[in-house]
């Protein structure tokens, strides 16, 4: 009976950390996209000049998502991610002394390289826990991010109105991440997955492709309109800073929020059907923002859709992978590295595509690139609903 409570008492420090660890990449990711016009003036550039921060930090991501899966499978985990805090904590706190652009963009690509670690690595580790019970706390993991990334936007909003500068929500964000780090330097690492549960070596490639460009243009679409609706709120003179700030924590909020519907609708219906419900319902949401005359109603409803729409295509999209690409059995850190490839890949071209256009072209144009890239989304999930029938897996 010791031997039991000993066991379940590690289980739930590891849900806690990695739980906390979410609530962490939220909040990294919750903070970049309002402070970025606080980031231009610190170094002196433009919004089309500062979007190289959107590139740089899934830049990093990338790095760190190929490396993690690696790294894990050789050795325990929780060091990584002690590290990986500590990294992302000193990082934070040197982005609002960072004085030019260059200086600011070395730094945020090691943010994106430490959160990746983070991030990826929670999520693989996560899956050695809870085996094929992964579902819900999969689910439960994601809505800590978005506590995380609706807390992010309310800090910054704070630290302008405080001190005029974001500064204060950068350290922050540091200040949590440094008792994670010894938390999990405190923690047992688990066992390493099965050898038998590893997904098997001939993959549909086909399949596959489908899935990491599905995770592409997701990561694209939640990173570029997280980081373009509060400039695109003051843009339309549909908010002002502290009302835009609420706008993009609403987003966020209920991305993580209505990731709590996995729970309760997965068991009910089938992954790609989910899907298929909630890809056109985000779409939805941004042709209103975009097409509608434009008001501040329009604006809290359509960032509200988006958001819950949006919140649980990532897990879902997960959970499919896992049932078609690892025939039901559980995520493993090979699968789960390439697919996160392939979303901070999108997270970095489809953000610095919506600053390009930001400026020259306004702001409609940059949101639209979040509708393109939402219907590329919806054709691939139909084509991957209806690959049974043609193909063989």
């Amino acid at each position: 009976m010791p031997l039991q409570q000993a066991s379940l008492d590690r289980h739930r420090f590891r849900l806690a950390s990695y739980y906390l660890s979410l609530v962490a990449v939220g909040l990294i990711v919750g903070t970049q996209g309002p402070a970025l016009a606080d980031l231009a003036g610190q170094t002196s550039t433009d919004l089309s000049g500062v979007s190289l921060v959107l590139v740089m930090r899934p830049l990093g991501y990338l790095c760190g998502a190929l490396a993690c899966g690696r790294w894990l499978d050789r050795g325990p985990g929780h060091p990584v991610l002690a590290i990986a805090a500590l990294a992302c904590a000193v990082l934070l706190g040197l982005v609002p002394l960072a004085p030019k652009l260059g200086l600011l963009a070395v730094i945020i690509l090691g943010l994106g390289f430490a959160h990746s670690l983070l991030d990826v690595g929670s999520n693989i580790l996560l899956a050695w826990v809870c085996g094929k019970r992964l579902g819900p706390y999969l689910s439960g993991m994601h809505f800590s991010f978005g506590v995380g990334a609706f807390v992010g936007p309310m800090l910054v909003a704070w630290s302008l109105a405080r001190d005029g500068h974001s500064g204060h929500a950068f350290w922050a964000v540091a200040l949590f991440l440094l008792p994670l780090a010894l938390w999990f330097s405190l923690v047992p690492s688990p066992a390493h997955a099965p050898k038998d549960d590893a997904p098997p070596l001939d993959w549909d490639k086909g399949l596959a492709a489908l899935l990491v460009a599905c995770f592409f243009l997701y990561g694209g679409t939640e990173s570029g309109f997280g980081a373009c609706i509060y400039q695109f709120a003051l843009a339309r003179h549909l908010a002002d800073p502290a009302a835009a700030a609420g706008v993009t924590s609403l987003f966020w909020g209920l991305l993580g929020l209505g990731r709590l519907a996995g729970i309760v609708v997965l068991p009910r219906l089938s992954a790609q059907r989910f899907l298929l419900i909630l890809a056109p319902g985000a779409l939805l949401s941004v042709a209103a923002l975009l097409f509608l005359p434009p008001s501040p109603t329009v604006l809290w409803a359509a960032c509200a859709g988006m958001g819950l729409c949006m919140a649980c295509i990532f897990p879902t999209l997960l959970v499919c992978a896992g049932q078609r690409l690892a025939d039901g059995g559980r995520i493993t850190g090979k699968l789960t590295s390439a697919l996160f490839v392939g979303s901070s890949a999108g997270g970095m071209v489809l953000p610095w595509l919506m600053g390009q256009l930001f400026e020259p072209k306004g702001p409609r144009w940059a949101l639209g690139l979040a509708l393109v890239s939402l219907a590329g989304l919806i054709g691939l999930i139909w084509r991957i609903a209806r690959w049974r029938t043609t193909q063989s897996v």
